[in-house]
Order: C-alpha cells, then sequence, then structure tokens
C-alpha cells in the first residue's frame, strides 16, 4: 500500500501516476501486446506501479473544503511551509476520474479513521495493508479470517444468530492462539504484535445475503442489515474477549489506552441503538444490540482487552487463559465444536438444495472408480467381523 497525505506538495503527480501508466499499457494493446498479466513481454511489462496499491489520506477539513467549494493547500513535508493552492474539488474530481481509469487512487478518511483508533496514545493510525481492511499502529500485523454469511441462512431464510455468534466466538479463541504462534518479519512487528494482540475478523458473501433476502445492496435496508449483522459480529468478539480477560490480564498497551478504548466502546453501542429497528428482523438486531450492551457492561466492571482489526465494525483481539492452549480436554472440547458446527452447516446446506429441487444424489461426492471396491471390501470385513 503507497498512500500520500492530500496536503503533500505532489499530490496531483501522484493522483494520476497509475491512471497514466494504464493508458500507455493500453496503448501498447492497441499495438498487438498482450494484455495479460504475468506475460512475458506483455503490455504490463513495461509500465509502472502494478505491484502496488495506490490512496490518499484526506482529512475532515479537506473534504468540508470540497463541500464549500474552497481552496486546499498543500504544504513541505518537513517545514509546513505553502506550497500549490488548488481548488479542493478538483482534486477530489481528480480522484474519481483516475479511479475510474485503473482503481486508483483509492481514498482513506484519516480523521475518522483515528477518531475510532482504540489505543491513540500508542500512536496515530497511518497507513493500512494493501487492502485497507487492517488499520491500527506502524509496525503491526493482524492475523485475518472471513465468515461466509451464506453458511449462516437458514432453509427459513432468516439468519442463523447463534450458529453466528457460536462461529464468532470460536473463531477469536482460535485467532487469539495464532498470535503466540505466528512467525514476524520484524523485531518491531513481533513486539507489536504481542503487546497488542490485533486480531481481525471480517465477512464475505454479503451481497448474496442481501440478495436471498431481496434487499437491494444500495438501499437504507440493505445498509441497515449490513450494519446489524456487522455490529453482532462485533459486539460478540469484544464481549468473548471481555469475558476471557476476566481469565487472563488485558494486552500489555491496555491501561495506557483505557479512557480512548472504552470511549470507542460507547460509540460503538451508540451507533448499533441508532440502526432502525423497522429494516431489519427484531431478533437479530435485539442480539446485536446485547452482544455491545455486554461489552459495555463488562467494560465499565472491568478491563477489557484490544481487539484492533477491520476499522471500525470489526477490530478484532483477545486474550486466552493458558488452559486453552494447553489442556487438552479443552483442546478435544473445542475441536468437537468446530465439527458440530460443520455437522449443522452441511445439513443446512442439503436443505437449502433440497428446497431449490435438487435430487440428493447429486449431492454425494463422486467416487474414484476405484473407491468402490475399496467400500465393498471394507464392507466385507465388518460383515465378517460382526459375524
Amino acid at each position: 500500500m503507497v498512500i500520500l497525505n492530500v496536503d503533500h506538495p505532489d499530490v496531483e503527480d501522484f493522483i494520476h501516476s497509475k491512471a497514466g501508466e494504464e493508458k500507455k499499457a493500453w496503448a501498447l494493446i492497441d499495438a498487438g501486446y498482450s494484455g495479460e498479466f504475468n506475460v512475458h513481454g506483455g503490455a504490463y511489462d513495461s509500465v509502472f506501479f502494478q505491484n502496488a496499491n495506490h490512496s490518499i489520506r484526506v482529512t475532515d477539513e479537506f473534504m468540508r473544503a470540497v463541500v464549500s467549494d474552497g481552496e486546499w493547500i498543500t504544504r513541505a513535508v518537513t517545514t509546513g511551509k505553502p506550497m500549490g493552492t488548488y481548488r479542493a474539488r478538483n482534486l477530489l474530481r481528480e480522484m474519481a476520474d483516475a479511479a475510474w481509469v485503473c482503481g486508483d487512487p483509492g481514498m482513506q478518511y484519516d480523521t475518522t479513521i483515528n477518531t475510532w483508533h482504540t489505543s491513540p496514545n500508542s500512536g496515530r493510525i497511518n497507513a493500512s495493508n494493501p487492502c485497507s481492511e487492517y488499520m491500527y499502529l506502524d509496525d503491526s500485523a493482524c492475523n485475518l479470517a472471513s465468515l461466509n454469511l451464506m453458511r449462516f441462512r437458514l432453509p427459513s431464510g432468516e439468519f442463523d444468530i447463534d450458529g453466528f455468534r457460536h462461529a464468532v466466538e470460536v473463531t477469536s479463541t482460535a485467532m487469539e492462539i495464532w498470535v503466540d504462534n505466528a512467525s514476524y518479519p520484524t523485531p518491531a512487528i513481533e513486539k507489536n504484535s504481542h503487546d497488542f494482540r490485533p486480531l481481525g475478523l471480517g465477512y464475505a458473501n454479503l451481497g448474496a445475503l442481501l440478495m436471498s433476502r431481496g434487499l437491494p445492496y444500495d438501499s437504507e435496508a440493505g445498509r441497515a442489515y449490513a450494519a446489524t449483522i456487522t455490529a453482532l459480529m462485533c459486539g460478540e468478539a469484544y464481549a468473548t474477549s471481555a469475558r476471557i480477560a476476566a481469565h487472563k490480564q488485558p494486552f500489555a498497551g491496555y491501561e495506557r489506552n483505557r479512557e480512548p478504548f472504552l470511549g470507542v466502546m460507547r460509540k460503538h453501542q451508540a451507533h448499533v441503538d441508532g440502526i432502525d429497528g423497522k429494516l431489519v428482523p427484531p431478533d437479530l438486531l435485539s442480539a446485536a444490540r446485547g452482544a455491545w450492551a455486554d461489552v459495555v457492561t463488562l467494560g465499565d466492571r472491568a478491563r477489557l482487552p484490544q481487539r484492533p482489526g477491520h476499522g471500525p465494525g470489526a477490530d478484532r483481539n483477545d486474550r486466552v487463559h493458558d488452559g486453552l492452549r494447553h489442556d487438552r480436554h479443552r483442546a478435544r472440547h473445542l475441536a468437537g465444536q468446530v465439527q458440530e458446527a460443520r455437522r449443522r452447516r452441511r445439513l443446512q446446506d442439503r436443505q437449502q438444495h433440497r428446497s431449490a429441487g435438487l435430487e440428493e444424489a447429486r449431492l454425494r461426492p463422486r467416487r474414484h472408480p476405484s473407491a468402490s471396491s475399496t467400500t465393498s471390501t471394507r464392507t466385507t470385513r465388518s460383515k465378517a467381523r460382526r459375524a
């Protein structure tokens, strides 16, 4: 990820850098060169910036200048000296045009990101990973996982709230275990990963889930449903984290960031309370609000551990006490929970396929021709043993 602040003197050149290279590639393709990526001698072999994502870091001040059609001044990085004057609205239009050509630059909203930062006393958030789903302190790392939302769609068409909450709990616990078993590329990243223990839990297939409910993706109802799912995921993960914190001390950087951390938790709760209850199923919204009520209650009563991750609504981290790593009985219990969750999902998949009119035979995996003889031999042996 390559990021330039919107007040940098080179911002206009940066906006057009990748779009200009994309147009060069188009010209080469028109001249007969291959347009495929990773082809030796192809059009994209000779253009720059193909291995990086470009983003512009904008502030509320810049966005207000866009709204008011005001001026925007770029400044020298080292001295702050004014370097150039632009119309803010023109710069935003240039970003949009360049992104239409090649997808870059993206935009990152620096003010909003840092307003929702749970550990600002340890440093500000300056950047993200290449896909921008992880934003946190410099020199930190985050393992990521996603839950397939369509796996939680019941045959009735409703959302499996209990199954989803259980999956969040199990996945958050497993990812916490990974923190101490992972390798890190630099000593600084290793230290911050252990001190702040960032985890990232997200979801996939939101569009398919909305489509299955007949909700337009770009609609108030669609956004409200997505917000409720996100709130349930995030709240349940934080609540799990808080319960684990009752048995294990929070991350090392917590005490220094206690007040801003709890402040962000209350902001999350306020936004969940603001979801329009007329647009989402009442049981789903109740579960999301209940999870955040638990988070705030537990946070006021005890120290919460950190969960930086997918930005507002998707941050993750928890501390798991040593027994979950070393106690064999608990490890077997956790494995059994995962297997049971998989079994439930397979049953739900079969029910969904049946409701769509598919035959049960089509759901069975195809076997290699030799498999039938193996199965037959095993069956014969089994009958012999019983005899």
